[in-house]
């Protein structure tokens, strides 16, 4: 069940985050990115990975295995379009420092048929320029991923 105060992680059989709930089960994440608590944000901003974000993408940061924050909602969308700088209010490259490590979009494919969505997974550094085809799920069609 989701936490009511504090974003929900969910992991994978291989300790991978591959969804995030809002607070209360208000909303899932379109876009997940996991971003290595040793990558400034100057850095993260910058990456193709987070080119595309939209008011449903979430950062879930780690630290080795354990996950040890969530960036998400407007305060995400107006750091990407305003940027960090050292003057800034956000604290900026004091919270995440060091080198990139791995940045990572987790997305779902989006296709759906006769009331069945898919549930493939695609994990990328970036979004692929031709979308790569999904394994047939039971009672779905082969299908292209759908961004």
């Amino acid at each position: 069940m989701p936490s009511d105060t504090e974003w929900t992680v969910v992991l994978d059989s291989h300790r991978q985050p591959v969804a995030a709930i809002a607070p209360g089960g208000a909303q899932l994440a379109e876009d997940v990115v996991v971003a290595n608590a040793a990558v400034p944000v100057r850095d993260a901003l910058r990456s193709e990975a987070l080119a595309h974000a939209t008011a449903r993408t979430v950062v879930v940061v780690r630290r080795g295995e354990s996950v040890v924050g969530v960036w998400a909602g407007e305060d995400l969308l107006h750091t990407l379009l305003r940027g960090v700088t050292r003057g800034s209010s956000m604290p900026g490259d004091l919270q995440l420092l060091g080198r990139i490590a791995k940045i990572d979009i987790t997305r779902h494919c989006r296709h759906a048929e006769k009331g069945r969505t898919c549930a493939v997974v695609l994990v990328v550094p970036e979004k692929p320029e031709t979308m790569p085809q999904c394994p047939a799920q039971h009672g779905i069609a082969v299908h292209a991923f759908e961004w």
